[in-house]
């Protein structure tokens, strides 16, 4: 785990159950939606503004049982900040390939939650997708 972490101004969203949690989150990422064309994506200042698509993190909820998809879901927002709000803090890569990478940034809620957020990096096409967000 990286020694630094980003204290997001957030808090992770409110109540416990999945269906709750699920309406919450997915009103955060169709605002974000609104404002792209094709993909949904969010500009991320740690790699130089590039595009993170994050499309790919409802895809990997989908292969996860009901109570790991409510505490995923409760820490999307702040996820979220962290990818947008990230400057300086560096991210601990986790797994390298000849096709891709994975990073980990460690994150505090406003709430005093510790989460890490998972981004991939292709390099067939050179994307970023955020895959995964979860408490430490």
């Amino acid at each position: 785990m990286a020694e630094i972490t980003y204290r997001c101004k957030t808090k992770t969203l409110p109540g416990t159950q999945y269906a709750e949690l699920n309406r919450a989150a997915r009103k955060v990422f169709h605002e974000i939606e609104k404002k792209t064309k094709r993909q949904t994506y969010i500009r991320c200042p740690y790699f130089n503004k590039e595009k993170v698509f994050i499309k790919s993190f409802w895809d990997h909820l989908t292969t996860k049982g009901m109570r790991d998809k409510a505490r995923r879901v409760k820490l999307f927002s702040c996820a979220i900040e962290l990818i947008k709000e990230n400057k300086a803090i560096k991210p601990e890569i986790i797994f390298k390939s000849k096709r891709e990478e994975v990073y980990r940034f460690a994150g505090i809620s406003a709430d005093e939650r510790k989460f890490s957020v998972q981004i991939r990096h292709d390099f067939k096409t050179g994307h970023k997708y955020f895959t995964s967000v979860f408490p430490e």
